[in-house]
């Protein structure tokens, strides 16, 4: 059933937001409190980038890029410039890659940070509430998330981790 999901998953993600569009997730404002320094949320960056697109200049520029890719597979360099990004946030993206595909995943978004950079994360964890909710009811991705196949991926990469 995994490698099915695994091979279906852009055509599972095009119909579930093409059906939910952005209902599903409600936005719990966790930029605000974990990054505050940061822009104010997902939902706000999406809409930055649909506006930023829109623009007449934004083909003229060269300076910006807004794209769709999958981070386990893709050269994210083919879009944006490595070592460019202040820093790379994922915001409940780990804990829906396939564990086998983590590192990858993290080292190709380490990629583009300029040295200093940081990527930060909020998700699951091992031994939180949401993860025993998931589990009981079977909608589980990863068995338990730890911050180690980051912290791997991070070292690999020349990064460090941080707090």
């Amino acid at each position: 059933m995994s490698q099915l999901y695994e091979q279906q998953a852009a055509a599972m993600w095009e119909r579930f937001y093409c059906r939910n569009e952005d209902k599903f997730y409600k936005d719990r404002h966790y930029f605000d409190r974990e990054f505050p320094e940061l822009c104010s949320g997902p939902a706000t960056v999406v809409e930055a980038i649909e506006l930023v697109k829109s623009h007449p200049a934004y083909a003229a520029s060269g300076r910006v890029s807004a794209f769709v890719a999958d981070l386990t597979t893709t050269d994210l360099s083919a879009h944006v410039p490595r070592g460019c990004a202040d820093f790379v946030s994922f915001v409940f993206v780990l804990s829906a890659v396939a564990p086998s595909k983590m590192i990858q995943a993290v080292a190709n978004a380490a990629q583009l940070l300029k040295p200093g950079g940081q990527l930060v994360f909020r998700d699951y964890a091992e031994g939180d509430l949401a993860q025993e909710r998931r589990e009981s009811a079977g909608n589980r991705r990863l068995g338990q998330f730890s911050v180690d196949p980051p912290a791997t991926a991070l070292s690999a990469s020349g990064g460090e981790r941080g707090v």
